[in-house]
């Protein structure tokens, strides 16, 4: 597993008071600034970068002492938990099938030169206006992140399992789609994910809780829409995952400025 990437120097851009809170999300991409509050420990199934505009944050890690950064890039499937030095934090989640993390943490995170570079960019990009229509990893990164390739058939469930109307396809359903037995298919999922079906299903299902929630004040509603049995379902997942119940992630986005692409 890729360790986690810290920088501990402050990250010196005019551009920083700037930034407004704010929340865009898309298919394998989210940016959000703004009110992080203190979650308790949480595992997301994507690559998170973390960034302070003011003070640094101090990152804890299972098996790990705590640290405090200004920025840190934690990989998909990591337990940390990140408590803000001030009130704001900025966040931008990379879904891990989109972006080959490799060659990621070669291009962003190798040197602490590097680190610095693109630490300055997310706060440039923090600090430019968002819009439904921003090409994110232009935005943050200057230009598109490498791309991960994936076995055709495991690319074709990860779009299954991303879709609304096939989201719930069990493991045999999924294998039958692509023409594989079910001991093949789950070993070849977890070989091309670094994860299994079950664990990856359950990620993307809170992450469509996250495209779901903004402006909606019904969380059951919210709950059936994302794939969930019901709100107990919802809220044992959500706080496995993001560290916080549902009612205090949609809290974070109200009087926020929220974009979604589709």
């Amino acid at each position: 597993m890729a360790s986690t990437l810290v920088l501990a120097a402050p990250v010196r851009n005019p551009a920083h008071s700037a930034a407004e809170p704010g929340l865009l999300i898309t298919h394998d991409r989210l940016a959000y600034y703004g009110d992080f509050g203190r979650p308790s420990r949480r595992c997301l199934g994507c690559w998170a970068f973390y960034l302070s505009m003011d003070v640094p944050f101090t990152l804890h890690e299972d098996g790990r002492e705590a640290r405090s950064a200004r920025f840190a890039l934690v990989p998909p499937w990591t337990p940390h938990r990140v408590l803000p030095g001030g009130t704001d934090l900025a966040v931008l989640l990379v879904e891990p099938e989109s972006v080959d993390g490799t060659a990621l943490q070669a291009m962003l995170m190798a040197t602490p030169a590097r680190r610095q570079r693109t630490a300055a960019a997310l706060a440039e990009g923090f600090s430019n206006t968002r819009s439904a229509e921003a090409d994110i990893d232009i935005q943050f990164f200057g230009s598109a992140l490498p791309q991960r390739r994936l076995d055709p058939r495991i690319r074709r469930v990860v779009d299954l399992i991303v879709s609304p109307e096939t989201a719930q396809l069990s493991a045999e359903q999924c294998a039958a789609r692509v023409f594989l037995s079910p001991s093949r298919f789950m070993h070849l999922f977890t070989e091309q994910t670094d994860t299994t079906f079950r664990r990856f299903r359950a990620w993307k299902r809170a992450r469509r809780f996250l495209s779901l929630m903004a402006g909606n004040p019904r969380l059951v509603d919210v709950a059936l829409d994302a794939g969930y049995a019901d709100s107990t379902h919802l809220s044992r997942s959500v706080r496995n995952c993001y560290g916080y119940t549902p009612s205090t992630l949609c809290a974070f986005t109200r009087g926020l400025t929220v974009f979604a692409q589709s």
